[in-house]
This record gives C-alpha cells, structure tokens and sequence, in this order.
C-alpha cells in the first residue's frame, strides 16, 4: 500500500524532530573537539617550551664548557714552559711560588702521557740528521756532546714525587740511581759505533762523580774510554765508552750559558770536531764553540740559564 501523505509528512516531521534533537549532542561533541584541540596546543606550547629551555641550558653549557676547556688549555700551555727549577748559585731562575701547586696536574699529565713521545721525536730527528751528513760513519775526532739529566738519563721518579709533595727531590739523582732514557741510549750506542765520540758536559758537581760514574755505567753508557785522544785507534770490539765526564767544579758559579760553551772549546783545542750537541736546556746547545747540528730534548720542568 502506498503511503498516504499524512505518513509522508509524519516521517519527514520525525527526520526533523530527530534532526533537532540531535543538534544539542552535535554541538556538545564540537564544543568537546574544541577543548581537546585548546588541551592539545596547550600540551604542545608546554613541549616546546621545555624544549626551548633544554636547548638554552645545553648552549649555556656548552659555553661553560668551552671556557672551561679554554681555561685548561691555557693552564696546561703556561705550565709547560720551563718556568723555573730553583734558585742555585749557578743562575736556575728561581720557581714561582705557585707553579707546583697551580701546574701539577697539568705536568703530571704530560710526563705520563705525552714527555716519551717527545723525546723519540727529537731523537727520530737526531737520527735522521746523523743517517743523512755522516752516511759512511765518523772518524774518532767528530764528537758528539752529551749533557746528562734529562737528555741521558731519567729525573722521572724525582720529579713526580716532587710534585706529589710540592717539595724538590733529586733521591734518585744523589743515590745513582736515575735510569737511561731509552731512545737516546740506542742513539748514543749507535753513534759511537758509526765512529763518533761520545762526551758528557753536565751542570752536575765534582761532588756527585762518583754517584754519576757508577750511574752511567749501571745505565748503559759505559765508562771513560782506555784510549779518549783524538786519533785514537778502536778494537772492533769495543764497548761504547766516553771520551770525559765533564761537571762543575765546587767554585764555579758561571751560568751553563757560560760554562759549557768554555768546556767545549777546551774539547776543541784537545783536537776534536765538535759534531751534534745535545741536551734539555737551551743553555746547553747556547754559546760558541757550537756542534754543526744541535737537538733539543723536552724538559718542562726547569729551566738554566
């Protein structure tokens, strides 16, 4: 049966009435999606703000941190230049009050970690040098001129324990009982067997030879050698030897600059060709009477005149 038109307009009536009733919920669940949008920006303006802040207090630190850096770095560049090692009558400039106290880290990091490195970089130098002017070996009148402390042999033990006590110690030194560095005592060897002479020229005094002697010997350098003259003639079979032992007399006050330089020219006018200086101070290799090539080797904790 068809619809009549009072059915017709009842159900168009029911769809509107049911459309109209709706509109109340319809607009609920709009006002609803509202506030869960307003929640939603509001949660994501809160992200980014703590974002924005976490990102402020990273560049902040990292600047701290970059100064910090920066101040460390300079530390460590001011504590590794030779400012001082004790007043002496022979002219040590005398340690600031506060270097083992304001350097001691930054020193005990570079003699542990980066001192050896050094030392075989300037001995590969050395090498090198010698391998290149002196290809077919030396005759016993080119002379090679050795300071001790710090360029044969080790202060190593002393020097941490005197920065461990803010104290100066030279235990090992005064006993005998300072070790070879190892890379110049292969180049030491090396050379007197290509033919050099070999000498030592150290700031030590005639009061510590005996310590001195037995401690080159105990290290590895040998002794005074049986024939030191210029033309002497060697045995293939010669252990490595020195030519003198050269140290300071008990009332020589001279600064090194002075000193060594004198010492040199008396190897000189005994004959020698003095060839390669070597040493950890610049006073070592200062001055006339110089070798045809000088080598510096690291030292961070003192410095002579």
């Amino acid at each position: 049966m068809a619809p009549s038109a009072l059915q017709t307009e009842a159900s168009k009536d029911a769809e509107v009435g049911f459309a109209t009733e709706s509109a109340p919920w319809q607009r609920a669940a709009f006002e609803g999606d509202g506030s869960l949008r307003r929640k939603v920006l509001a949660a994501a303006a809160a992200t980014f703000g703590i974002l924005l802040l976490v990102l402020l207090c990273s560049s902040i630190l990292v600047v701290i941190v970059k100064t910090q850096e920066g101040a460390k770095a300079d530390a460590a560049a001011s504590c590794l230049l030779p400012l001082g090692g004790g007043s002496t009558p022979s002219g040590n400039f005398p340690q600031p009050p506060n270097f083992l106290s304001s350097c001691r880290k930054a020193l005990k990091h570079y003699m542990a970690h980066q001192y050896v490195y050094d030392v075989e970089t300037a001995v590969s130098a050395a090498a090198a040098w010698f391998s290149s002017n002196y290809p077919d070996g030396a005759r016993t009148k080119d002379l090679c001129v050795f300071d001790i402390d710090e360029t044969v042999l080790s202060n190593f033990a002393d020097f941490i324990r005197q920065l461990d006590s803010g104290k100066p110690n030279q235990e090992d030194q005064d006993a005998g009982l300072d070790p070879a560095i190892p890379a110049m005592l292969k180049l030491y060897s090396e050379l007197f067997n290509a033919g050099f002479s070999v000498t030592f020229l150290t700031g030590r005094r005639e009061a510590g030879r005996n310590a001195t002697v037995r401690n080159l010997y105990e290290a590895g350098f040998g002794e005074q050698c049986p024939d030191a003259a210029p033309d002497a003639t060697r045995s293939e079979d010669l252990e490595p030897c020195y030519v003198k032992l050269d140290m300071r007399e008990v009332n020589d006050t001279r600064i090194a600059s002075i000193y060594k330089p004198d010492r040199r020219k008396q190897l000189q006018d005994q004959g020698f060709d003095i060839v390669g200086c070597f040493g950890d101070q610049w006073s070592d290799l200062a001055g006339t009477s110089p070798g045809q090539a000088s080598f510096k080797l690291p030292n961070p904790m003192y410095y002579i005149l």
